[in-house]
């Protein structure tokens, strides 16, 4: 089966590269258009309390229609509903979905999927948040290659979690949900051919992304300081340190941090300009989730 996938990955890949690179151009430009509509749908229907997918409202349930917005479970929404979800869309379709959900609510930090946090064997572990609901997906080398079990087991699959105010209402354990051809494509794309390759999910960003060095600077420059850590999607240590044979003008310092009282800007971003070494490690704040991790099954 890997096989057959690394053909297909191959083959697009030749035929990717014989394309005039205008081409290619054109064609990324319409589909970040197409993305930029679609989230304007998402939005202005959120507001309104609607959904993008089916017009109904977002507190609204009907076992005759199928749609992402019951994995915000409204009333009658119930575990085995879930199946003809993840029957209908792909797993990067849900994963799209919650994560426009999940930063309406807080941008950024309710989005844990840090590859540092993830479990060691693991394709990918996410963690999404969103008001009282907490969403998880996992999937293990193993799942992805599929191994003995039940026929779903058998093939690429990953799990899925759901936890309501903290409590359990569909565990990992629950569902071997297959992926579709469209998701093994871009996950066997990703795999092996990187540089090919560029799958993001626009407004749907997590820690990961913004924690990256390209944009770590801008992070440190644009935060404002939050009044509450549960709150709060970063935190920030600083460290100053006088150069060699000076040292540190403490007065300077005082009113950097008068400003930052004041202005509700960080210390990190104030302290950048003062003639000193300053170090600043950027992390997750304490109000991030944690990724939800999956528990071994105990060998009977």
């Amino acid at each position: 089966m890997s096989n057959n996938h690394s053909q297909n990955t191959d083959s697009f890949v030749k035929w990717f590269d014989s394309l005039p690179k205008e081409l290619v151009e054109q064609k990324t430009k319409e589909e970040h258009e197409k993305t930029v509509l679609q989230y304007e749908d998402f939005r202005s229907n959120y507001v309104q309390g609607k959904c993008y997918l089916c017009q109904a409202p977002l507190k609204t349930f009907s076992s005759r229609k199928i749609c992402l917005h019951y994995l915000l479970r409204p009333k009658g929404f119930q575990k085995k509903h879930f199946v003809p979800i993840y029957q209908k869309y792909s797993f990067h379709q849900i994963q799209a979905y919650l994560r426009w959900l999940a930063n309406k609510d807080k941008p950024f930090g309710n989005i844990n999927n840090l590859t540092d946090e993830m479990s060691e064997g693991k394709l990918f572990e996410i963690t999404i948040k969103y008001k009282h609901l907490e969403w998880s997906f996992s999937c293990a080398n193993g799942d992805f290659l599929g191994h003995n079990g039940s026929v779903e087991s058998q093939k690429p699959h990953y799990h899925f979690q759901m936890r309501i105010d903290s409590l359990s209402f569909i565990n990992y354990s629950d569902f071997h949900i297959p992926f579709s051809d469209y998701d093994l494509f871009i996950i066997n794309m990703k795999k092996e051919h990187p540089e090919k390759i560029l799958h993001s999910y626009p407004f749907g960003e997590g820690m990961e992304e913004v924690l990256s060095e390209k944009i770590i600077e801008e992070v440190i420059e644009h935060t404002s300081s939050s009044e509450s850590e549960d709150n709060a999607t970063f935190k920030f240590d600083t460290f100053i340190e006088a150069k060699p044979g000076e040292t540190l003008n403490m007065d300077e310092i005082s009113k950097i941090i008068e400003e930052s009282n004041r202005t509700k800007k960080t210390m990190a971003s104030l302290l950048k300009n003062i003639d000193a070494k300053v170090t600043t490690i950027v992390s997750p704040a304490d109000g991030v989730p944690k990724i939800a991790k999956r528990t071994p099954r105990r060998k009977k």
